[in-house]
């Protein structure tokens, strides 16, 4: 199972591709970031949108989760941040978020270590984010 895990960083989309196989996680090598130079600039998000929609199709993701914030309060995610996330919500993948909590309680559980050694360190929280939603989905 290819499944992607997204975190929206202001104008950055991190991203991290993961397999999950036979109970075990492996990164895929790929793009860590998509960058949207002028959120305001129509042509600038709809190369956004293709760019995403892009790297979806060509690394063949089945399911993306994204690191879901807070929508008000001191750590509120930007506009920016959910108006990036709402484009990701229209492709025709499977798109879930992910709470923080729920991130936090399922990182405890497991020994990421070997898999934080093949990213930059930037790309943590969305490999946090791929594995919770993984692992969500595998329970179900």
């Amino acid at each position: 199972m290819i499944n992607l895990g997204v975190d929206l960083d202001g104008k950055d989309c991190i991203l991290v591709v993961i397999d999950y196989s036979n109970n075990t996680f492996r990164v895929i090598d790929s793009t860590p970031k998509i960058k949207v130079e002028d959120i305001d600039n129509q042509d600038d998000i709809k190369d956004f949108y293709t760019n995403i929609s892009s790297f979806v199709k060509e690394n063949h993701i089945e399911k993306i989760y994204i690191r879901q914030r807070q929508k008000k309060g001191k750590f509120a995610g930007g506009p920016t941040s959910f108006k990036l996330e709402a484009l990701i919500q229209l492709l025709d993948n499977s798109v879930k978020l992910i709470s923080p909590t729920a991130i936090a309680y399922a990182i405890k559980k497991i020994n990421i270590e070997a898999l934080v050694s093949k990213i930059h360190n930037y790309q943590i929280d969305a490999l946090k984010v791929a594995i919770t939603g993984t692992l969500k989905n595998d329970k179900r």
